[in-house]
């Protein structure tokens, strides 16, 4: 059989499973944990040995650059990740950099080092990162099948991304590139915290070898396609606040406006002199900085409104002036815009102080980044709508960097992009640096009407709230609005907002003239995802004012209870939260975008509306909310599970349980991308037990009841049970495979619940130091191995007492095949003797303390696993030392000395006496002592004509 019936070569085309039903889909989903997945090949290594994709890229040459004494390699794990694996092999020099499906790492380290790396129990396997692994798969295909090579009379350049690993020589690249192609034009040198980034353009004929010579380069870790990326172009407050219900009760019953948040918006430009924005009909516009990504931009704290303005380097000039139709300024008021001559009051936030056009929250304030520009085109017209900046990463650090407050970011644009790219990657980089920091993205308005090539990037990022286009009726989505999902088959969109509707209603926001100076006060409608992102993003701006005043759990305003959420909160709350939606297109899905009708959640309208009256408790609800809010120091490692406690007290309300984290960032193109998977599962008094994202359905949808399976791809997980059983309740969150992201190898997470539910007693694991000692009872014999343990610090919250179990590996790791030795020792035991070890075989010990809860929750403690230990009668005898013996007379004694051996387990000596040196020994030798010393003294008046020195080992064994 030929190795490569092993393998599967996927080039430019991935694999993505079709079908209406999206909780079918990943029920049906297999994933092979042998398998090492790349966007162009996935293989068994063990199977199949390490493939050999040379002849996919031709050429040997080379970027002559700095290199540094690391490799890059890719190692994969015999089984779910653990946090001391990696800690292992960081401390024998290697640097743990991307996850790679599945249980694999892309490591660097120092080529004499590797052996380590390779002796480690847990690696399964240890290979090359190749040239053809570093390529995005449809340039192969356009290079292999001719395609990339200019069209006869022409010299179209080609715009390449080439992402070099953390601490390669930029310079020293970019020096090498331009040398060896001096037509080349260098766009961008930018560095952010996991990578570097060269954006070069080059004549499309070099662009092969350019490709082959990058990725032939050892510091290389990508080259992709530079994006061109573009924008995605009065109803909407009621419907966010209450769906269909209309009104406004946010802002009418609790003043909740916006106050003391501030959204930043990346977009083409801000009209900032119009009325919703300045701070009174005198007041100068606020001009235009120039700051450097990701340094902080000063701000003017005084603003009414925008608070500052920044021009990113590359982008054109500000203030709304390309050709972008005013979509910066549209967006913007969507969000927070609102009219200085009827502005509301914190007493009555809603009387005389609306206006049409008005944003989401008005009484939030605006950081704002210009990124457009107008793109000239080798046909000699001008792109519109066009942007630029270095990093999206740097984007989103400037905004964090330039006020406390300023956590929210908001983008109407993107790419189409199906796939996991460099922005995906970026996005879920810096949130997971900043777990604090929520960012939304519009999915793009390729839907049914548009074409159908769905969702774009960066929305197809993890930690990123993506959102769709509901029409302004609140029963459908819109037709042109991009649905999921991502290329591995993850949940996307997030949430739908109002964002018009193609032949009825648009939106309307304030609209740009292109100057700062006529104070102008108009508005225009406009439609698409650009429109639903922000219109979310003033929603959120009031979810996290409700926390950070101090809102839950009480349900009234009161400072003491006040903090700050996550962004995995946040995005768990409105997903909780969200109504859904039974109209068109709400189950449409690529490809094709057909008209398919599916409740929540679908591929369509994600988990359904924004619906605030939902996702947020207020004094005298009878729906409440019970949340839990974990940062990665207090979250789960693999193996590990969080168990908490909630009573049903009605079934009136349905039931809506949502899970959400923070993963890790993946590596680019991934199939599947989720890192850190976390499972959610609920218990009813009965027993009947619920999982994440098993649903039953599609209309009419709910959790089903027992299911086999559990979510793999997605780090959302959502349970709706429309008519729960009344009772105490149990829910668990376990870390089934936290690889995480070095030296982080803990996950943290937000869990929510909605219902007519109270919060009961969490429970938690026990406080275990775990096995303390090993030893052979008695290593004279085979009687076997003793165990040792002290008792837990306590039983955990919920626990009054516990149990005990003793596993047995052959493996250092305590991680691969076990034997249980003992079950269920009482809480007092502290140690036990493991008689059926086989003598001669090498042991590892792992003790599970198990607690009392109503949900048991275990843990195997500080130290999971013992040092070896082998059962056997291990101890040697030791040397003779008969031939060093001497014998002096002194007086009326005979004085024997002798050389001192060389023992571990040496007792003592023996000395033997016979009248005869040819008695048999030792039944003819008389015993007359047994010194420590290496002399002995005995009578000349004896008979004794012969001596004899023996050496007794602990055992009792005699030197031979």
């Amino acid at each position: 059989m030929s190795k490569y019936n092993f393998f599967k070569l996927f080039l430019c085309t991935l694999i993505f499973i079709a079908g209406t039903n999206w909780a079918t889909a990943i029920n049906e989903e297999k994933q092979d944990k042998n398998m090492v997945v790349f966007p162009v090949i996935e293989f068994d290594p063990m199977q199949t040995g390490e493939p050999d994709l040379s002849y996919l890229v031709t050429g040997k040459e080379s970027i002559a650059m700095d290199k540094s004494k690391l490799k890059y390699y890719i190692v994969q794990f015999r089984d779910n990740i653990k946090g001391e694996w990696q800690k292992d092999l960081m401390n024998v020099g290697a640097e743990i950099l991307w996850y790679i499906p599945h249980n694999a790492r892309l490591i660097s380290i120092s080529p004499e080092l590797l052996y380590h790396v390779k002796q480690h129990p847990a690696v399964r396997w240890v290979g090359r990162y190749q040239p053809a692994l570093k390529i995005r798969p449809d340039f192969l295909d356009e290079i292999a099948s001719g395609q990339m090579k200019p069209s006869p009379g022409s010299e179209i350049a080609k715009r390449l991304s080439i992402l070099l690993f953390n601490g390669e020589d930029m310079e020293s690249f970019v020096n090498g590139l331009t040398k060896k192609y001096p037509g080349a034009r260098i766009l961008l040198k930018h560095k952010i915290k996991d990578f570097s980034i060269v954006e070069v353009e080059i004549a499309v004929r070099q662009a092969p070898e350019l490709i082959f010579a990058s990725a032939n380069t050892e510091g290389v870790y990508w080259i992709d396609a530079r994006k061109h990326l573009r924008t995605f172009n009065d109803s909407s407050i009621q419907i966010i606040q209450n769906g269909a219900g209309g009104g406004t009760p946010i802002w009418d019953n609790h003043g909740i406006m916006g106050q003391g948040q501030v959204v930043a918006v990346s977009d083409s430009g801000l009209d900032d002199d119009m009325c919703y924005f300045r701070n009174d009909s005198g007041a100068s516009p606020l001009l235009s900085q120039y700051v450097t990504m990701p340094n902080p931009v000063p701000i003017d704290q005084l603003q009414r409104k925008v608070i500052a303005y920044n021009t990113a380097p590359g982008a054109g000039q500000p203030y709304d002036h390309d050709a972008c139709y005013g979509h910066g300024t549209h967006v913007s008021g969507s969000i927070a815009g609102d009219n200085f001559a009827t502005l509301p009051n914190d007493t009555f936030p809603y009387s005389g102080g609306h206006d049409f056009g008005d944003g989401m929250a008005p009484l939030a304030k605006i950081f704002f980044e210009d990124i457009g520009y107008t793109y000239p085109t080798s046909l000699g017209y001008y792109e519109e709508c066009r942007l630029s900046f270095p990093s999206l990463y740097d984007i989103l650090a400037q905004e964090k960097n330039s006020g406390d407050n300023i956590r929210i970011s908001s983008n109407s644009w993107g790419d189409i992009n199906r796939t996991y790219t460099q922005l995906s990657l970026e996005n879920d980089s810096f949130q997971w640096d900043n777990p604090d920091f929520i960012v939304l993205y519009a999915m793009g308005n390729s839907g049914y009407i548009n074409g159908c090539t769905g969702i774009g990037d960066p929305a197809t990022a993890k930690n990123c709230i993506s959102v769709a286009a509901v029409d302004n009726s609140s029963t459908g989505i819109t037709d042109f609005s991009s649905p999921g999902p991502p290329i591995d088959n993850r949940m996307k969109p997030d949430i739908a907002c109002p964002g018009g509707d193609l032949m009825t209603e648009r939106i309307n926001s304030a609209f740009a003239d292109e100057s700062i100076y006529t104070n102008n006060c108009n508005t225009q409608a406009m439609q698409g995802t650009s429109m639903a992102t922000p219109t979310c993003a003033g929603g959120i701006a009031l979810v996290r004012q409700y926390f950070i005043d101090g809102w839950y759990p009480s349900g009234t305003q009161n400072p003491p209870d006040a903090f700050t959420p996550s962004a995995a909160l946040v995005k768990a709350v409105i997903i909780n939260g969200g109504y859904n939606i039974p109209g068109n297109f709400s189950g449409s899905y690529y490809p094709g975008c057909p008209n398919v009708m599916e409740d929540a959640p679908a591929r369509g309208q994600g988990w359904g509306m924004m619906h605030l009256e939902n996702s947020l408790y207020f004094d005298a609800d009878t729906r409440k909310l019970i949340i839990w809010d974990k940062n990665n120091a207090d979250g789960v490692a693999t193996g590990q599970q969080h168990a908490y406690g909630f009573t049903v007290n009605s079934n009136s309300i349905p039931l809506k349980i949502t899970l959400a984290w923070t993963d890790p960032p993946s590596t680019l193109y991934c199939v599947p991308c989720l890192v850190d998977n976390l499972d959610l599962e609920v218990t009813e008094p009965s027993s009947t037990y619920y999982r994440g994202n098993q649903f039953t359905g599609s209309v009419g949808k709910q959790s089903t009841p027992n299911p086999a399976g559990t979510d793999t791809l997605n780090n959302v997980e959502g349970i709706l049970i429309n008519n729960p059983a009344t009772g105490d309740w149990s829910v668990t969150v376990t870390g089934t495979n936290v690889p995480g992201k070095p030296p982080v190898t803990t996950q943290g997470y937000a869990l929510v619940i909605t219902g007519d539910v109270s919060p009961s007693a969490a429970c938690t694991a026990p406080q275990f130091g775990g096995v303390q000692s090993v030893s052979d009872v008695n290593i004279c014999a085979n009687n076997g191995i003793q165990i040792n343990w002290q008792q837990p610090v306590n039983w955990g919250q919920g626990a009054s007492s516990g149990t005990y179990d003793v596993r047995r590996y052959e493996d250092a790791s305590c991680s691969a095949a076990y034997d249980t030795v003992a079950t269920s020792l009482s809480a007092t035991t502290i140690s036990f003797t493991d008689a059926t070890a086989i003598p001669g075989l090498t042991y590892y010990y792992q003790i599970v303390a198990t607690n009392d809860c109503p949900i048991p929750m275990s843990t195997t403690g500080t130290n999971s696993c013992s040092s070896g230990i082998i059962d056997d009668a291990d101890v040697t005898p030791c040397p003779d030392v008969s031939n060093t013996l001497h014998v002096n007379k002194s007086g009326a004694s005979a004085i024997l000395t002798w050389t001192a051996v060389s023992c571990a387990d040496l007792a003592w000596y023996r000395v033997y006496a016979s009248t005869s040196y040819s008695s048999p020994f030792p039944s003819g030798w008389t015993i007359l002592g047994a010194p420590t010393g290496t002399s002995f003294a005995n009578s000349l008046s004896s008979a004794y004509k012969a001596y004899k020195i023996v050496s007794v080992d602990t055992c009792g064994n005699l030197s031979q």
